[in-house]
Order: structure tokens, then C-alpha cells, then sequence
């Protein structure tokens, strides 16, 4: 929709100015940012808790070993 807006905007000699257009485009790029970090944080969480889950199912695997000798 806004790409369709701007090629009949330039499509104009004059064409008006790009009301708040740099806002729209400042505020889409720092959500981005934030998003990218969140996932990031995530990512790191999930690798954390796949660490934590095959070293207790190692644990479970030894113990069922001990007892059954």
C-alpha cells in the first residue's frame, strides 16, 4: 500500500511532501531491532534449557543403569 502511494507520488513534477513517512519508517525500524534482540534472548533461553534437558535425561539414563545392576 505505502509503495503504491509513493510511485503516484513521484509520478507528480511536484509532488507533496511525505507527510511523517521518516516516523512510520524510524518506528517499523526500531520494532524490527527490538524484535531481533527478543529473539536473540529466546534463542539463548532455548539453547540453555536443551542443555539443562539432555544433561538431566543423561542423569536418568546412568541412574537407570546403577539400578539395574
Amino acid at each position: 500500500m505505502i509503495q503504491k502511494r509513493l510511485l503516484n507520488r513521484f509520478k507528480d513534477k511536484n509532488p507533496s511532501p511525505l507527510n511523517n513517512l521518516d516516523f512510520l519508517l524510524t518506528h517499523t525500524y526500531g520494532s524490527i531491532i527490538e524484535t531481533t534482540n527478543a529473539v536473540d534472548k529466546e534463542r539463548i533461553k532455548l539453547t540453555d534449557a536443551a542443555s539443562s534437558l539432555s544433561n538431566m535425561v543423561e542423569m536418568c539414563i546412568l541412574l537407570t543403569a546403577i539400578c539395574a545392576t
